[in-house]
């Protein structure tokens, strides 16, 4: 959820602007350049990536954070907030968990959506073969529907898989 980013920043004891500091000290150290955080919840116009370069931090974020890769790979995730005790459960907009839509050797590793005007609907997808272990990650910038955007990861992962080998 967007709103969990000001959460985080102030659980991390950081102001707003700390902790958007942080997260363009962090794009600049992983290398990208083309990268930039207006806002630390993703909705502002002003944040700009590339394709690869959202497919670089992907990698690294799925790779390095695993409370990340758990909630991304998830229907559901339920949680309990410490200061008041109440819990809540979080719902993915992922329609690919679950769906059938990746062949059956692959698992998702990692995933995240998006929307806003600018950009149309986005969706970043990692998943691995369960043969191989081998993974890929596919960034959708603009598709013109939520669905859309689904079907045309699911393809391009799926044919990745069919076309590519890698070896261990």
């Amino acid at each position: 959820a967007n709103n969990a980013a000001p959460a985080l920043a102030h659980a991390a004891g950081l102001t707003t602007e700390e902790f958007l500091g942080r997260m363009n000290a962090k794009a600049k150290a992983w290398g990208l350049s083309r990268t930039k955080f207006t806002d630390i919840h993703g909705l502002d116009p002003g944040n700009v990536s590339t394709a690869r370069e959202l497919a670089k931090m992907s990698a690294q974020i799925f790779h390095e954070y695993e409370p990340v890769r758990y909630v991304t790979t998830r229907r559901e995730y339920t949680f309990t907030t410490i200061n008041t005790g109440i819990t809540h459960t979080l719902k993915t907009t992922d329609k690919i968990l679950g769906s059938g839509l990746l062949n059956s050797d692959l698992q998702i590793t990692g995933g995240k959506t998006g929307f806003i005007n600018e950009s149309g609907y986005t969706y970043v997808l990692r998943t691995a073969s369960k043969v191989t272990n081998a993974q890929v990650i596919v960034v959708l910038l603009g598709s013109s529907t939520s669905a859309i955007r689904f079907t045309d990861a699911a393809a391009m992962t799926n044919w990745a898989f069919r076309n590519y080998q890698w070896q261990p």
